[in-house]
């Protein structure tokens, strides 16, 4: 079975940094950047932490006046001035009726709350108190449906649009090696819910952010609804290797609009990951000690002189905690102050990768209620 890693480490493909003009300068203003001491969401981080800014999809050229409140939540959680990408505090949701019913139809939301019911019942695993296998492959999913695009892509190039379930040549590829598993149940909840209004790319991302929460600690996100699916495959090449450097990582993730540090942030996702295949021998260790919680030992774990007994720690994420651009947010986020701040960290950076190549953000429904409350009360 192909690794059931998270973040960039399982996004095999082998995309130099070379292939992008303009990298040197780029990588040394993302290493500028993260020289300065900056605020995140309100809350002064130290130097080393900038998070990712830049302003995606249609509201990249709607005037502020245009914005409804999705739009304008997401406009500044995306420019880092604030808004809300955690969600926690926002009340359950009820639904109005039972599945197919005209008021559950009537209601975007509805739909997808009977979807996370049935997604959360299979991301739990009994025998450790912690998140399941599937669990960590919907993460996972999620993660590669949104990531194949970047900046030069433009509308129906890639990004969280469904395609890595809907096309069989996307899902074909070595990139997505184990991801068969997840891809085929998506498909049922697919078949289950679509009918009802759901597409594949909000039901992949919904299977993501509701496996977060299922992992305990893991933050609840803000979970938006809208988006179109696409059955042509994603551009190839748009993922690192495992064994890739840091200045080929944060180039690639630089042309998908992340910073160092917002990168930083993102990979903390393998704190619930687990490798099978980049190391046969270690096949099931996880990245840090506690694969089945939601903590900030990834971290230290990465930034320890060597890796403890039963915890495999990829090269590119050595590399990465080790580099100019990122090696203080690691430092930070691996203390018990700087928890909070990764997650919502976190939580900013994955609303960021939940929309790529989205184009009709702010048309978008907030069903953040649907998901379960998290453990997480930072």
């Amino acid at each position: 079975m192909r690794t059931l890693t998270l973040s960039i480490n399982i996004l095999a493909a082998g995309h130099l940094a070379t292939a992008y003009p303009g990298m040197g300068r780029l990588l040394a203003n993302l290493q500028k950047m993260q020289a300065q001491e900056s605020h995140h969401n309100g809350v002064r981080t130290p130097a080393g932490f900038l998070g990712s800014t830049t302003i995606l999809g249609d509201l990249a050229n709607l005037p502020d006046s245009s914005l409804t409140p999705v739009g304008a939540n997401v406009k500044a959680v995306l420019s880092g001035n604030g808004g809300q990408a955690l969600g926690n505090g926002i009340p359950l949701y009820d639904a109005p009726g039972p599945l197919g019913s005209e008021a559950c139809n009537a209601d975007a939301c509805c739909v997808h709350k009977y979807a996370m019911l049935d997604m959360y019942s299979m991301f739990g695993d009994p025998a450790t108190g912690g998140c399941s296998k599937l669990a960590r492959s919907a993460i996972r999913l999620g993660f590669h449906d949104a990531a194949a695009w970047d900046t030069g892509a433009g509308y129906g190039g890639g990004g969280a649009d469904g395609s890595i379930v809907l096309s069989p040549i996307e899902l074909a590829r070595p990139v997505n090696i184990g991801l068969q598993a997840i891809a085929n149940q998506t498909m049922v909840w697919y078949e289950r819910y679509h009918q009802y209004g759901a597409s594949m790319a909000d039901l992949i991302q919904l299977a993501a952010m509701t496996a977060v929460v299922a992992c305990p600690g893991g933050p609840r996100m803000r979970f938006y609804v809208g988006r179109v699916d696409n059955t042509n495959a994603a551009p190839d090449n748009m993922l690192p290797d495992p064994a890739s450097g840091a200045d080929t990582i944060a180039a690639l993730f630089a042309a998908k609009t992340f910073s160092a540090g917002g990168l930083a942030a993102l990979i903390g996702a393998h704190t619930v990951s687990q490798q099978f295949t980049t190391a046969p021998a270690q096949a099931g260790e996880g990245q840090d000690p506690t694969p089945g919680v939601w903590d900030n030992a990834y971290y230290n774990t990465t930034l320890a002189a060597t890796a403890p007994a039963g915890v495999y720690r990829f090269p590119s994420d050595v590399a990465l905690a080790q580099s100019p651009g990122a090696a203080s947010s690691f430092q930070f986020f691996g203390t018990p102050a700087g928890r909070s701040v990764w997650q919502t960290a976190f939580a900013s950076e994955y609303l960021r990768l939940s929309l790529l190549g989205v184009y009709n953000i702010n048309s978008m429904t907030d069903c953040t209620q649907v998901l379960p409350q998290s453990t997480f009360q930072g």
